[in-house]
């Protein structure tokens, strides 16, 4: 899966558009959700952007073509299925996935990542020695440059996502704790 970034100034549609691409990509393929990472500054944008998402599932797992009960959904369902159509996917399918997305999206909430750029790499720091060469047990001590990755990239947003990507190649950790 590519790497999208989207970029732009507040009150802009950055929201719909990540929650569009997400629906894109999950209402193709309901198991993908599991490779998708969703990055935002704010726990408020996070927590916006996750409730959306699901929003979105269950009234597209709701929606019948032809009925007008809800002209939103209607509207989201041609959208969605203009751009899905080439995958094969019908409005009856588009509803089936998107049942089977909302059901692995509220069961497997986990996986369901969309988060902050501080936790982001807060779980990167984490993880990472687990995939090290170092014997279990070594004791780490994550280096503060997670911490600095995060913080800059917010102070300036235009230059974040070079500076996340340069520092990301940079994370270390040291055993024993050195």
């Amino acid at each position: 899966m590519p790497l999208k970034v989207y970029t732009s100034s507040a009150g802009s549609g950055k929201t719909y558009t990540l929650v569009r691409e997400y629906l894109l990509i999950v209402l193709a393929n309901p198991y993908s959700y599991r490779h998708i990472l969703a990055i935002t500054f704010t726990n408020k944008a996070t927590d916006e952007m996750k409730s959306r998402i699901v929003e979105a599932l269950a009234r597209l797992a709701a929606y019948t073509e032809g009925s007008s009960d809800d002209p939103k959904t209607a509207q989201l369902a041609r959208d969605l299925l203009g751009e899905l159509r080439h995958k094969g996917i019908t409005a009856p399918v588009l509803q089936q996935n998107a049942q089977k997305a909302l059901y692995l999206v509220l069961h497997h909430y986990g996986e369901f990542s969309v988060s902050t750029i501080d936790s982001f790499f807060k779980k990167y720091c984490a993880i990472m020695p687990k995939n090290s060469k170092y014997p279990f047990g070594t004791n780490w001590k994550c280096r503060p440059i997670c911490h600095r990755a995060s913080s800059s990239a917010a102070d300036d947003r235009n230059r974040q996502i070079g500076r996340i990507d340069r520092l990301a190649r940079k994370i270390y950790f040291c055993p024993n704790g050195r």
